[in-house]
């Protein structure tokens, strides 16, 4: 399999988590996109979003931005740590330089989240993040807090948010000067309860489970 390396820039100006995808924080940011179909054979209803993502961090967080045309879109997630994976959804996997754990921002279009600590998810070798650290992460979605009947037309979404560098120091014991540090991640789309089914990724798996960190690309902090 491929080794994909994705660069993370520094920002130039202050990040803008409500910043246009091309906005000025934005526009020299590099896009990555989930692009690896995984494929079920019992599934007969697909759809194939075009998906990109892009990052950047500065002193104090990590900037994480979404951008996805998308069709049969829903958004029924109430809360954090609901199975968002349910729901038109784009996720950032990362495993700091360092740490044997591997986080999992998982976000609905609407902008709800699960965020787990993890050693080995299928196993329930995990932890979940407290709310009160999850309300810390601020974020922006362009979509209504409930999309439901599903919308079947065209339509796209975007979702951003800035994950404080004191998270990975709390939980991940980070060195907080990210410049120069390589850490391991990748990124996929999903939409588990829609009436047609999406499951694309960044890195190659070799099995059909998001929650393959031996398949991890880089992350680069230039």
């Amino acid at each position: 399999m491929e080794k994909k390396t994705y660069i993370v820039k520094r920002a130039s100006v202050a990040a803008d988590i409500r910043g246009e995808w091309d906005g000025e924080c934005w526009k020299n940011a590099n896009i990555f996109s989930p692009q690896n179909i995984l494929e079920d054979p019992t599934v007969t209803k697909t759809y194939i979003p075009k998906a990109e993502c892009k990052m950047l961090y500065d002193d104090d967080a990590i900037y994480v931005h979404w951008q996805v045309l998308d069709k049969y879109v829903q958004a029924v997630a109430k809360r954090d740590q609901a199975q968002v994976c349910r729901d038109s959804c784009a996720e950032f996997f990362v495993q700091p330089q360092g740490m044997e754990k591997y986080f999992n921002f998982e976000m609905s279009c609407n902008g709800r989240l699960l965020l787990y600590k993890i050693v080995h998810l299928r196993s329930g070798d995990f932890e979940k993040i407290p709310l009160r650290e999850m309300a810390k992460i601020k974020r922006f979605h362009t979509l209504p807090d409930r999309v439901y009947p599903e919308v079947e037309d065209e339509v796209l979404w975007r979702i951003c948010y800035r994950i404080p560098l004191d998270f990975f120091v709390k939980y991940g014991n980070i060195d907080p000067k990210l410049s120069g540090q390589t850490w391991r991640g990748n990124i996929s789309v999903c939409a588990d309860h829609s009436s047609h089914l999406r499951w694309l990724t960044w890195c190659e798996l070799p099995i059909f489970d998001f929650h393959y960190p031996a398949a991890f690309g880089d992350i680069i902090f230039e």
